[in-house]
């Protein structure tokens, strides 16, 4: 099984240091412990922390840092978990920030370990491995690779601008060695020297290759008994196909985690804030609150967890005679309905403590999973001595569903390309998305509690935000191509849904309001540039038919001379140089001199 204890997997005996400790030394400490992180503290306060990833970004500047302080390069703030935390809580923290490392704290924040993946993976129990036949389903096959031949920095290089921890050399698609972070550890101590090489100088080697058909669970078992925190997968001709490291391994854990946080949701969002100060001196005044709720089922028990006291709900929620829920014991009440009774024992201990227990549990009803929210505290008689205990349950299987529905929805507009704003009444931003970010620059710490008017170029008129606000404001959505400007000072148009978010309380209200955008930039640049060109064409037609310049004309016979030199009729040149067309005709005074019998 998987250990959630964080006490029963923590790395107690940690190697921490001064921040005033030079580079080298630091690296020493490391390369002598065989550690992949160094915890600094100073006045016995957590400093930083300084990793084997910290090495290759250090190693690949090739800067002379060497007498340079530690505190210089090391990462701060330092991420840090409360020692009662558990691991899924440590995973996600992992997870997120994209670390190996997680330092452990106490409520006083004096450091008390230091848990990683490592850490993680060897407490997986043979259940996680169940889901997954070959490690062909997890590794990573897009491997970093280079030729032997590459120079060690130009490696290192790479490795940094991937985030890699590794990179696999290979020869004719067979990998003839690796250059790992923990190898740029223990090579940075004599840098001077390494300028000149190539990974092949410096590379581990043999490599160790597994099979891409053998099952993830002996791989694991390999890993662990040699600690390996990588293995190159191979086919049954050795060529490379893929690389299996401890995060692929982790992977895995996701869908627990999932689940993990869906319990720690639910049971968050449904706080029941009733309170029974003593059920053992009932008033009317009690007993009518009580019984008058319609979708809180309420039990009060005494010390031994035996029914003493029920509404209507919570009849209808376990049994359907209530003769037979008063009495009952609530341990049989709850091994009766699948409830898992260790609740009841997790519960025993809290409320002894004068807290409150918060669970979750499902119940299949008439074929139906129903999902419940309970909360359990206990009853105190005057001298405040426990009297017994209380439970509240709610059905929450429409909240829950909502939520799921929810969940998606965010996951959509998270990951979505598209530009999503959301504005309160007064149009001040209350929300924008990654999309919004990646487009304008600007954060969204930067943007909320202003309004969408940071992004205005100037470029539109007035009378184009009247019709906007005219149009929302009477409940429509407002479609239009916005010219703004980004945080850099960038123009762009993009096309946007402006919607208003209606509530009605006797009257519309508008609550908020969602824009919804996406860049059009090139489509616009696009269609400027096609009619730019549509209007240079139609400008070269129009003039090319146009006679210009200095034309040589005979001044006794009148032909004109084209630009090949050769002498033709004023009427030819014209034709060819020109759309008009040529009729015969007469002049009045040629025709006098010419024909005067026909005068």
């Amino acid at each position: 099984m998987i250990i959630n204890d964080i006490k029963e997997i923590l790395t107690t005996n940690i190697v921490s240091a001064s921040p005033e400790i030079t580079v080298a030394e630091g690296i020493s400490i490391m390369t002598k412990n065989k550690i992949s992180a160094l915890i600094l503290t100073e006045n016995d306060e957590l400093s930083g922390i300084f990793t084997e990833r910290d090495v290759v970004r250090l190693a690949n500047r090739k800067n002379e840092f060497h007498k340079t302080p530690i505190k210089t390069f090391m990462s701060k703030p330092v991420l840090t978990r409360e020692i009662n935390d558990d691991v899924f809580q440590i995973y996600g923290l992992l997870k997120e920030k994209k670390i190996r490392h997680v330092v452990i704290v106490d409520a006083n924040k004096e450091i008390q370990g230091i848990i990683s993946q490592t850490d993680i993976i060897n407490n997986l129990g043979m259940e996680f491995y169940v889901d997954f036949k070959t490690i062909s389903q997890i590794m990573t096959k897009n491997v970093l690779t280079t030729k032997k031949d590459v120079l060690l920095f130009d490696a290192l290089g790479e490795m940094e601008k991937n985030s890699a921890s590794c990179i696999v050399i290979e020869e004719e698609n067979l990998p003839i060695g690796i250059l790992s972070e923990r190898d740029a550890t223990r090579l940075i101590l004599n840098i001077d020297d390494l300028n000149p090489k190539t990974v092949g100088d410096v590379m581990t080697q043999p490599v160790k290759t597994i099979n891409e058909e053998t099952s993830i669970y002996d791989t694991a078992k390999i890993m662990k008994e040699n600690a390996f925190r990588r293995l190159v997968v191979v086919n049954e001709e050795g060529s490379l196909t893929g690389i299996l490291t401890q995060s692929d391994i982790v992977k895995g854990f996701e869908g627990k985690y999932i689940e993990y946080l869906k319990e720690i949701i639910n049971e968050k969002e449904h706080k029941l804030n009733e309170t029974i100060n003593s059920l053992k001196e009932k008033t009317v005044y009690l007993d009518n609150i009580l019984r008058s709720s319609k979708d809180v089922a309420i039990i009060a028990t005494d010390v031994n967890f035996n029914v003493k006291y029920f509404n209507q709900v919570a009849t209808s929620l376990f049994v359907n005679n209530p003769k037979k829920l008063l009495g009952i014991s609530l341990i049989d009440l709850y091994k009766q309905n699948n409830i898992d009774i260790a609740f009841l024992l997790k519960a025993k201990e809290i409320i002894e403590n004068h807290k409150d227990y918060k669970f979750a549990f499902e119940l299949n009803q008439d074929k139906e999973i129903k999902f419940f929210s309970a909360r359990m505290f206990g009853i105190w008689d005057k001298c405040s001595k426990l009297d017994g205990y209380g439970l509240m349950i709610q059905d929450i299987t429409q909240t829950f569903r909502a939520k799921e529905q929810m969940d998606k929805l965010s996951s959509v507009i998270e990951h979505s390309p598209i530009s999503v704003i959301i504005c309160d009444k007064n149009g001040v931003i209350d929300y924008v998305n990654p999309g919004f970010e990646k487009l304008t620059g600007y954060s969204a710490s930067e943007v909320e509690g202003k309004t969408p008017n940071i992004l205005k170029s100037g470029k539109l008129s007035l009378k184009f935000y009247e019709k906007l606000w005219q149009t929302i404001l009477s409940g429509k959505t407002f479609q239009g191509t916005f010219i703004d400007k980004k945080k850099n000072g960038d123009l762009y148009y993009e096309e946007k849904y402006i919607t208003p978010i209606n509530t009605y309380f006797g009257e519309l209200k508008h609550t908020h309001f969602v824009s919804i955008g996406k860049d059009i930039s090139a489509q616009k640049k696009a269609e400027n540039g096609r009619e730019k060109l549509i209007n240079d064409l139609q400008k070269a037609l129009s003039t090319i038919k146009t006679l210009r310049g200095f034309l040589p004309i005979c001044a006794s016979c009148k032909k004109i001379r084209d630009d090949k030199g050769y002498w033709n009729q004023v009427e030819q040149y014209i034709c060819d140089h020109s759309d008009a067309e040529f009729t015969h005709s007469i002049c009045p005074e040629c025709m006098e001199k010419l024909y005067p019998e026909y005068l």
